[in-house]
């Protein structure tokens, strides 16, 4: 007959101020779980969950956006100016086509923009 080995087990002592603890407390009630077996979740979901490697380039691409929105915004501005000065002698097919264009790329930034958030969101 083979005996089952049992998994290692590790004990550790760990301090927590007033609140922590008390949020702990409230974990615990709240999921019926141990302390040990809330804290054990919480390490382990965080270990394993993939957006928690993505932030730094999720974080570097939505400041790359912003900054495209903004320039996008910046060129609406200035058009718009020029067309109400009256200066401003355009192709209308040309810029109809770069409507068009810059439409598109709003509507892919926004796209990522939303996939971002919600792989932000698995983080919280």
């Amino acid at each position: 007959m083979k005996h089952k080995q049992l998994p290692l087990i590790h004990r550790f002592l760990v301090r927590f101020d007033e609140k922590t603890f008390d949020n702990l407390m409230d974990m615990a009630t709240k999921y019926k779980k141990t302390k040990s077996a809330v804290l054990r979740n919480i390490i382990n979901k965080r270990a394993s969950n993939k957006a928690l490697n993505n932030i730094e380039k999720i974080g570097t691409f939505n400041a790359k956006a912003l900054l495209n929105l903004s320039r996008y915004q910046g060129n609406i501005n200035q058009i718009a100016h020029q067309l109400n000065l009256g200066e401003f002698c355009f192709d209308e097919k040309e810029f109809h086509e770069m409507q068009r264009e810059h439409l598109f790329h709003i509507k892919e930034l926004i796209t990522e923009l939303k996939k971002s958030n919600l792989t932000l969101r698995e983080v919280y």
